[in-house]
Formats: C-alpha cells, sequence, structure tokens
C-alpha cells in the first residue's frame, strides 16, 4: 500500500566533521546542487539572474571571484575570501 501522508523535509543541521575552516584571504572551491537536483538553471536567463546575485554579493564582501560554472542542476566557484 503506498503513503499519502505528505513527507517531511530534511535539512543537514549537523556541523561538518571534520569542522570546516573558513579564513580570510584564503582561496576556495565551492559547489552546491539544488534540492532535489531539480533543473532550475536550465534556462540562460535564469543562470544570469543567480550570477549578478553572486557578483553582487561578492562585491559587498569584499570576495575576488576567479571562476565558476553553473550547470542545470549545480554550480562550482572559485574564489578568493575577504581581501
Amino acid at each position: 500500500m503506498i503513503s499519502m501522508k505528505p513527507q517531511r523535509i530534511n535539512f543537514k543541521t549537523k556541523n561538518h566533521h571534520p569542522h570546516h575552516l573558513y579564513l580570510d584571504d584564503e582561496i576556495y572551491f565551492f559547489t552546491a546542487r539544488v534540492h532535489n537536483k531539480e533543473k532550475i538553471f536550465r534556462e540562460d536567463g535564469y543562470k544570469r539572474i543567480f550570477l549578478n546575485i553572486i557578483l553582487k554579493k561578492f562585491k559587498e564582501f569584499n570576495y575576488k571571484l576567479f571562476s565558476f560554472m553553473i550547470n542545470e542542476e549545480h554550480y562550482h566557484l572559485l574564489f578568493k575570501s575577504r581581501i
């Protein structure tokens, strides 16, 4: 029998092991994917909107973006933290 109960979304709330260390003036490679691997960046317009948000925040926090890749359901950033 198939359950018709609404499913609860479980977000990762545990700390990373080993703990992540974030330092100023260091280079980081960051990767992330969207929830349920939905292809929300399928269209170039959505990729541009997302990139503009990233660029705005990097400027606000004085980060330097070296390289990026935005795929349909995930993205990668190579950047230097507060310089």
